[in-house]
């Protein structure tokens, strides 16, 4: 679901605009996206309300990457709200110009695809799901 649709609380929205703040960190010129879904009926009913998703964009195809627009999943075990939620599961999509080029699931812990990242990229990328997982490590409100 939309990143901005889960910004209902102060600490949800200062999580939400901390996950931008990580990634351009790691991977400066990046433009961040927080309602990467369309919110026709169609796209809307494959969308899972227990996720926090964004994008990140790229000017240009990024080398390291190889790619120009990263999706990112930010799956949840229930409702945000909830004071047992916890972070489950991280997935990211990397894209160049709508062609999928690779995916990473944190589960696997490894990126699958014809065109991923560099492997210097990819271990940058991985420490920034494990600073995502840090940042949702306790409850997500305020109890």
């Amino acid at each position: 679901m939309n990143a901005t649709t889960h910004a209902v609380t102060f600490e949800l929205t200062r999580k939400i605009a901390q996950l931008g703040v990580l990634f351009r960190a790691e991977f400066p010129g990046a433009e961040v996206d927080l309602n990467p879904w369309l919110t026709d009926t169609d796209t809307q009913c494959w969308i899972d309300p227990h996720s926090i998703d964004l994008s990140f964009y790229f000017p240009q195809q990024h080398q390291g990457l190889q790619c120009n627009c990263i999706l990112l999943e930010v799956k949840f075990s229930q409702e945000l709200i909830d004071p047992d939620c916890q972070l489950n599961e991280i997935k990211a999509h990397g894209f160049s110009y709508g062609q999928l080029q690779w995916s990473f699931d944190s589960h696997r812990g490894d990126f699958m695809g014809e065109f991923a990242p560099d492997f210097g990229y990819q271990g940058i990328f991985i420490g920034f799901v494990a600073k995502v997982f840090q940042l949702f490590n306790r409850s997500i409100v305020n109890r």
